[in-house]
């Protein structure tokens, strides 16, 4: 389970950084995502991440400084987005299956982590997929579906 935290405008999300708290089996783990580079369909980013002993109403920014470094803020609770997640390794490369629930809705994605772009390519051919040209995240595609949900709501 991913909970996603943010500004109140959504200040991370405006800057392309996450801010959450991952549930698995191994307990909670709090992350930043933040310095994104995206090349065709590959996306690097730098990540900061802790364990934690308990799901937080809200995190201050100091708990991520130094690699914050804008004014002090408080980041809230969005909301959550639900992953089943089948692993597989290829070589060095994990190869990631989710089905995503968040806010009414499911998608599917592939995730290839690895340390060489070139992996990447490698085993997009042996699957034989096709990919779009612009990685869209987790957390981008929770918001907009949350941004939906308030348009009809209002309308």
């Amino acid at each position: 389970i991913n909970y996603y935290f943010d500004t109140q405008n959504y200040g991370l999300a405006n800057n392309d950084e996450t801010l959450r708290v991952r549930q698995s089996d191994c307990g909670l783990k709090l992350e930043y995502k933040f310095n994104k580079k995206y090349s065709s369909m590959i996306r690097e980013c730098q990540e900061y991440s802790f364990s934690i002993k308990e799901l937080p109403s809200e995190i201050s920014s100091h708990i991520i400084t130094p690699f914050y470094d804008r004014d002090k803020t408080k980041f809230f609770l969005q909301g959550q987005l639900v992953t089943y997640r089948k692993k597989f390794q290829l070589d060095r490369t994990e190869i990631c299956l989710d089905s995503n629930y968040y806010l009414g809705k499911k998608d599917f994605e592939l995730e290839i982590e690895c340390e060489e772009p070139e992996e990447i390519e490698k085993v997009i051919e042996i699957l034989g997929c096709s990919c779009s040209s612009r990685v869209i995240g987790k957390y981008k595609r929770f918001l907009r579906q949350k941004e939906t949900i308030g348009k009809n709501i209002l309308e």
